[in-house]
């Protein structure tokens, strides 16, 4: 089912809607299914956690395939609804009730930002391919690289605790703070890192003009995208407000209009030297992680 939905997904908005649709139905299905056979006779809340879910992971899916017959702008509508349904249940009903293994549940989104990181860089790599032959290009790629390294960093720098905190957390809690910080947070950091992939191919493909204004906003918004859920995130985690990310944030957001005013190179050079900043600030100031302060980063 995954296989037919992933096949789908690059043609999910228009024409294979009604594919896409089906097919992650049936992986919810499949899911909501697992789960009933995990949890034991005894255990109520875990049933109860389902009952509550099911209906809204089913809607989504539903609606998506719905959308395929009818044209756009109703379309669209009806992806929202299913964006809405889909991400709603589990912050209007709740997740009392499920498990969460911290081991598992941290790796795992770690993983996917390491994934999402390697198609970005991979991407660079296709938008430089067509244009070895120019050093400007090659630089500028090169820049890429290094910003989302730096981005890499940001995120795993400060990696001691993460772990600890769910695990330290009560059942519900634990639960919540998953759904929080991982679930929903770290779509944003995946989608801030999307933005900056496409935002890069197109400098790309132009690096010595000022970039249109959308690429401007993919590109430095979306590195701004990236460390505005990285500060989210480690504030739902630890409570903790990180400055440095939050000045990257406020630098990014700056470079928009100069990226859509000067050669795109020179963006890629003012975000490159925003990372280079934060990542000497975090080195500098970095705490010593021993047995009590290990517990207190992420």
């Amino acid at each position: 089912m995954m296989l037919l939905a992933a096949s789908a997904l690059p043609t999910a908005f228009s024409t294979g809607a009604l594919v896409f649709g089906v097919a992650l139905l049936g992986v919810r299905v499949l899911h909501l299914v697992m789960f009933a056979v995990a949890a034991s006779h005894d255990d109520r809340r875990l049933r109860a956690a389902l009952l509550r879910l099911a209906p809204g992971l089913l809607t989504g899916p539903v609606l998506i395939a719905v959308s395929a017959a009818f044209p756009s702008p109703y379309r669209e509508l009806l992806w929202v609804a299913a964006a809405v349904v889909d991400f709603g249940g589990p912050l209007a009903f709740g997740v009392r009730g499920f498990r969460v293994v911290p081991s598992y549940f941290v790796e795992r989104h770690g993983l996917v930002v390491i994934i999402v990181l390697g198609e970005a860089v991979v991407g660079l790599g296709t938008g430089a391919a067509e244009h070895l032959r120019q050093p400007a290009v090659l630089t500028a790629a090169v820049l890429g690289v290094l910003i989302a390294a730096s981005l890499w960093w940001t995120y795993f720098g400060l990696s001691a605790g993460a772990e600890q905190r769910l695990q330290r957390a009560e059942k519900n809690e634990r639960a919540r703070l998953a759904r929080d910080a991982y679930s929903y947070l770290h779509l944003f950091l995946v989608a801030g890192i999307g933005f900056f992939a496409f935002g890069t191919r197109e400098a790309l493909n132009a690096i010595a003009d000022p970039l249109p204004l959308l690429p401007a906003i993919a590109l430095s918004g979306g590195v701004g995208l990236f460390y505005a859920a990285d500060v989210a995130y480690r504030w739902r985690e630890h409570h903790q407000l990180v400055p440095d990310r939050v000045l990257a944030l406020i630098a990014c957001l700056l470079i928009i209009p100069l990226a859509s005013s000067v050669p795109a190179w020179i963006a890629l050079v003012a975000l490159t030297a925003v990372g280079a900043v934060r990542l000497t600030w975090e080195l500098v100031r970095r705490p010593r992680i021993g047995p009590v302060a290990a517990g207190q980063v992420h």
